[in-house]
C-alpha cells in the first residue's frame, strides 16, 4: 500500500475484509486512494474502522472511483 503507516491490526482487519488475493489485483493507483480515503476516515473519526467500511473502501474504489477496466 501506500506511503502511510498503517497499524498491524488493521492491516489484518483489511485482508480479512477484502482478501488477499482482491488486494493483490488492485493497481497501485487503486491502493493509494484507499490509502488516502482509510487516512481521511481515521482523522474524521477516531472509533475503530470496522470491516464492512474496509470493505466498502474496497468497492467504492474499485467498482466506483477506478474500475479496473478503465486505464490506470
Amino acid at each position: 500500500m501506500a506511503e502511510v503507516s498503517i497499524p498491524e491490526d488493521l492491516s489484518q482487519k483489511l485482508l480479512t475484509a477484502v482478501g488477499k488475493e482482491k488486494l493483490q489485483a488492485c493497481s497501485d493507483r487503486q491502493l493509494d486512494l484507499m490509502d488516502q480515503m482509510l487516512v481521511d476516515r481515521l482523522q474524521d473519526k477516531p472509533d475503530p474502522v470496522t470491516e464492512m467500511e474496509l470493505l466498502g473502501m474496497y468497492e467504492m474504489i474499485t467498482e466506483e472511483v477506478l474500475p479496473v477496466s478503465l486505464p490506470i
